[in-house]
């Protein structure tokens, strides 16, 4: 093309650079390499790097038409479609500006935190959208590490999210099912929970909790245990978030009527992300009394806790397994006395993430190697620990109204020190969990453990059960209840 031609066309795109697309009312600015314009059909082609900016709507593509009389733009190739609260990314798209619908193919929606993935989705309003099946999920990384896949979505940006026959994965494997899923979006500044059931350690129990979204990094929450054995609870904390850390802090105290015991707990955790894959991790808790929150074995001796346990870990993340070093310490006071009951230096472990295997069945492991010393009796003990498990999960008779999950579960596990011999146990854990229109949902499982060098000690052999429902959002109704076959004894 000679600089005649080039400067005729250059003369051309400006002069419909600015075009009226609703009559009367504001101009679009269409930019492209080249645009047609046919006057008697209210018709616009272009092509070439096209840009068309309208009210607060920018539209990216290769080659868009647009039809002035009935306002459709239709656009293809490397779609990019931005507005205040959310853009979008698709191979075509058809668009109404006067009714703010159409339909898009091959998209991805981004609308901090959500990120939707979809063959198809049509678009109802300025921010409404029906998606016949998508993946949604709040990761960044692609393919993201977790997200639920579910059908006839519905979603309202600030407003609401709804999905039928709802599946979560965590790293491309299928965890939990949901016949019907939906949560409430855009930022709540109060939220509020109940829980009313019953517990072997807490008998029954009205336990509540209101949260204040104080920034949008900070909550702070506080609440109230009502429990007619341990009597009344107060606890009170924070959570702090930000995308290169975070920060947990409770505390909880309570005057327990059946042992008139004051006790008091306080925990704080977090962790600091030093580079993609590498982060940096703290836990600590102090007991105010070592039987606090304690429970009975079988024969009456007591489960204590130490007075102070903390914890520092270096953690390397990736795609299959995560790498820890870590450091930690405890500490008790009996009475009067202190001494430090034990602390690990150095610690470190290898968790294998699950992998699927054929049949539905996925398979999960880690191992250890930790040098404890025991000041007490003054001596160091170097101990390896391993552990595989392998666990099915199969839906029965899933619907809309009712579904039922089957998660058998073999596993293995063994430790081997130097002051004793090889231990190594076999579990077998199958479970069921029942829903029934998203509000009722029954749960069973089995525990079974035998030594298998002690000659075969069975060390475990336990039913439980659970009931949880929530009537209302907000308001969860559950007992729990557990058999020990052994001795027979109702937990």
């Amino acid at each position: 093309m000679n600089w005649i031609s080039k400067t005729i066309l250059g003369l051309f795109i400006l002069s419909v650079s600015a075009l009226p697309l609703r009559a009367g009312q504001e101009s679009a600015e269409i930019t492209a390499d080249s645009i047609i314009y046919d006057r008697g059909k209210e018709w616009i082609y272009a092509e070439g790097n096209v840009e068309v900016e309208y009210q607060d709507m920018t539209f990216k593509a290769s080659k868009i038409e647009f039809d002035r009389e009935g306002q459709v733009l239709t656009a293809w190739g490397n779609v990019h479609f931005k507005q205040d609260n959310y853009q979008l990314e698709s191979e075509s798209m058809v668009y109404n500006l006067l009714l703010n619908t159409g339909t898009v193919s091959g998209a991805r929606i981004i609308s901090e935190p959500l990120i939707v993935y979809a063959d198809s989705i049509v678009l109802k309003g300025k921010d409404e959208f029906f998606i016949p099946r998508g993946d949604i999920t709040t990761c960044d990384h692609n393919p993201p590490h977790y997200n639920f896949t579910g059908k006839d979505i519905s979603l309202k940006l600030e407003s609401r999210l709804s999905a039928w026959k709802t599946v979560l994965f965590i790293r491309k494997l299928p965890t939990v099912y949901y016949p019907y899923f939906t949560k409430k979006l855009g930022p709540r500044r109060l939220e509020w929970s109940f829980d009313l059931g019953n517990s072997n350690s807490s008998g029954y129990y009205f336990k509540t909790k209101v949260s204040y979204l104080f920034t949008d990094n900070l909550k702070i929450y506080t609440g109230l245990d009502l429990m007619t054995k341990k009597g009344v609870g107060f606890k009170g904390g924070y959570n702090y978030r930000v995308d290169e850390g975070r920060s947990d802090s409770e505390i909880y105290y309570v005057e327990e009527k059946d042992t008139d015991l004051t006790r008091g707990t306080f925990k704080l955790s977090g962790w600091q992300r030093l580079s993609p894959n590498l982060a940096l991790n703290y836990r600590s808790e102090f007991n105010s009394h070592r039987l606090f929150g304690y429970e009975y074995d079988r024969d009456g001796r007591e489960y204590v806790r130490d007075n102070l346990y903390y914890q520092f870990s270096a953690d390397l993340n990736k795609s299959a397994y995560q790498a820890s070093a870590y450091f930690d310490r405890k500490e008790v006071w009996d009475e009067d006395a202190y001494r430090i009951s034990r602390y690990v230096l150095p610690g470190v472990s290898l968790n294998l993430f699950p992998v699927n295997l054929p049949g539905r069945i996925i398979f999960s492991g880690d191992s250890s190697f930790k040098r404890s010393y025991n000041p007490t009796e003054d001596y160091w003990n170097s101990a390896i620990i391993w552990k595989g498990l392998f666990r099915g999960s199969y839906r029965l008779n899933p619907s809309r109204n009712y579904y039922a999950t089957l998660t058998p579960g073999l596993g293995y596990d063994g430790v081997l020190t130097e002051r004793d011999s090889i231990r190594h146990h076999l579990t077998l854990e199958p479970a069921v969990r029942q829903g029934f229109y998203n509000r009722i949902f029954l749960g069973t499982s089995y525990l079974w453990r035998r030594e298998l060098e002690n000659p075969f000690a069975l060390l475990t052999s336990k039913f439980s059960g659970d009931i949880s429902i929530h009537p209302i959002r907000g308001l969860t109704l559950s007992t729990k209840s557990g058999y020990d076959f052994r001795d027979g004894v109702k937990e």
